[in-house]
C-alpha cells in the first residue's frame, strides 16, 4: 500500500465497500456480470468509476469475498520497498506455469490481463521486475519479521474476521442540546458519495438546503461528541466502549440529524439549531431521507440494524418522524434484497417525559453493546419489555 497503515481499512472497504471504494470489488463485480450475460448493458456502468452502484451485483461479491477470501500483511516500513515488492511479486506470480481452475471466477474478468495471469489484478503482471535471489532472501526476512511483531502492533486477523463477519449498524436520533466543544475523535469518519453511490446528490442537496441552520461560527465537533442532551447524556461513561467498537470496524452508528440528515457517529460537525418535526421533517421527506437510508443500509451490507426512537413508526403521529425514517427506510431496503439476520427498533411502549424516554433508550443501547448485540437481547426485550425508572422499553423487530 503506498500509505503507511492502511491494511486494516483496505480490508474493511474489501468486505464492507462498494465497488467505488475497492477495485478488487470491481473487478469481482464485473466477472460476475461477464459470467452470466457478457452483453449485460450493466457492465459499462459498473467498471465506471464513481457511478450508481448494482446492490444484487454487490451482494454476490459479498458473498464471495466472505466464503473464498482471506489477507495477510507483509511488514515492510519504507513505501519504496513496499511498492517495488509488491510489483516484484504479481510479476512472478504472472509468469508461473500453473493455470488456474476452469471454473475460476476471474476467466470471466473484464480485464484481459486478469484472464491470463490468473490473478485478480492488472496491474505489473506485465512487468520485467521479477523476484531475484536477493530478492526471495529479503522476503523471508520480512516474512520472519512480520510473524514476530504481528500481533504486537496491530492485530490484522480481528480485522479481518470482524470485516468478514459484517457490521452492526445502530440509528439514534440526534438532540436539541448541543456542545460544539471541537472534540474531534481520532479516526474521523464521514458518510461519503461510496456509502450512498445512488443518493449522494440527494443528501448534500438536502444539507445545502438546511444551511441557514448551521452555525459556521462554531468549531467542527464529532457527532458523538456533539451532543450532549438525552439520549446520548444516558451513555456518556460508555463513549470509549462505543468508539472502541466502531474503530475496531464491529459497529457502525449513524444519526439521523434534522440539520445533516444523517452523520456518522464519527463525522465533524458545526452546530446548528433544526428538529425533526413539522416544516423541516417533511423537507427531509421530500428530499429523499427514507431512500438514502436504504442506500445506506444496501451498501453497507450489515448483518444486523437496530433503531433507538421514541414515538410511533406513522408519519401523522406528532414525535413519530425519526422511527418513521428509520422503519420506512429500512423497509425499502428489504424490499431490495437486503440480507440481514435481525432489524427492528427499540421504542417507548409507556411512561412519560421526553428526557426519560430518551435516556432509557440510550441506557438500552449502551445494553445492547454489552451484550454484544446478542439478537436473544432484543427478542427478550420484545417479549418482556424492559422497565427503566418509570418507562417501559420494547423492541419492535422488523425483520
Amino acid at each position: 500500500h503506498k500509505e503507511q497503515g492502511s491494511f486494516p481499512d483496505r480490508c474493511l472497504n474489501h468486505f464492507n465497500g462498494n465497488k467505488n471504494s475497492s477495485v478488487f470489488r470491481k473487478h469481482l463485480g464485473g466477472a460476475f456480470i461477464r459470467k452470466k450475460n457478457p452483453g449485460d448493458p450493466r457492465l459499462m456502468q459498473w467498471l465506471k468509476q464513481d457511478t450508481p452502484t448494482f446492490n444484487d451485483i454487490e451482494a454476490l461479491v459479498s458473498a464471495y469475498l466472505r466464503k473464498r477470501c482471506s489477507f495477510r500483511f507483509l511488514k515492510v516500513d519504507k513505501k519504496e520497498e513496499r511498492l517495488d515488492l509488491e510489483e516484484r511479486l504479481i510479476a512472478t506470480l504472472a509468469r508461473c506455469s500453473y493455470n488456474p481452475s476452469e471454473k475460476w471466477l476471474g476467466r470471466f474478468a473484464a480485464s484481459e490481463k486478469i484472464r491470463m495471469s490468473g490473478l485478480w489484478n492488472d496491474q505489473h503482471v506485465s512487468s520485467d521486475n521479477t523476484m531475484t535471489p536477493q530478492h526471495l532472501f529479503r522476503l523471508k526476512e520480512i516474512v520472519g519479521q512480520t510473524g514476530d511483531s504481528a500481533t504486537k502492533e496491530n492485530d490484522f486477523s480481528v480485522i479481518g474476521k470482524l470485516a468478514s463477519e459484517r457490521q452492526i449498524v445502530c440509528f439514534l436520533p440526534c438532540c436539541a442540546k448541543k456542545f460544539a466543544s471541537g472534540r474531534i475523535v481520532g479516526q474521523q469518519s464521514s458518510i461519503t458519495r461510496q456509502d450512498l453511490p445512488n443518493t449522494w446528490n440527494f443528501l448534500i442537496e438536502g444539507r445545502n438546503g438546511m444551511r441557514q441552520c448551521f452555525n459556521f461560527s462554531s468549531p467542527q465537533t464529532s457527532a458523538i461528541y456533539l451532543y450532549i442532551g438525552a439520549p446520548y447524556s444516558s451513555f456518556q461513561p460508555y463513549i470509549p466502549n462505543i468508539i472502541h467498537k466502531i474503530s475496531q470496524g464491529q459497529l457502525r452508528v449513524i444519526i439521523i440529524s434534522a440539520g445533516y440528515g444523517i452523520v456518522d457517529a464519527f463525522e465533524p460537525l458545526h452546530s446548528y439549531d433544526a428538529a425533526m418535526k413539522g416544516a423541516i421533517a417533511s423537507y427531509w421527506k421530500n428530499s429523499g431521507l427514507i431512500n438514502i437510508i436504504s442506500d445506506l443500509l444496501l451498501t453497507i451490507r450489515p448483518s444486523k440494524v437496530f433503531g433507538f426512537f421514541a414515538g410511533e413508526s406513522h408519519w401523522l403521529t406528532p414525535g413519530s418522524k425519526y422511527r418513521y425514517f428509520f422503519t420506512e427506510g429500512l423497509k425499502m431496503a428489504l424490499n431490495q434484497g437486503l440480507d440481514i439476520e435481525l432489524g427492528g427498533c427499540f421504542y417507548r411502549v409507556s411512561g412519560k417525559g421526553v428526557k426519560a424516554i430518551l435516556g432509557a433508550l440510550g441506557q438500552t443501547f449502551v445494553n445492547l453493546v454489552n451484550s454484544g448485540f446478542s439478537s436473544q437481547f432484543a427478542i427478550k426485550i420484545q417479549n418482556n419489555p424492559q422497565i427503566y425508572g418509570n418507562v417501559s422499553i420494547s423492541f419492535d423487530r422488523i425483520i
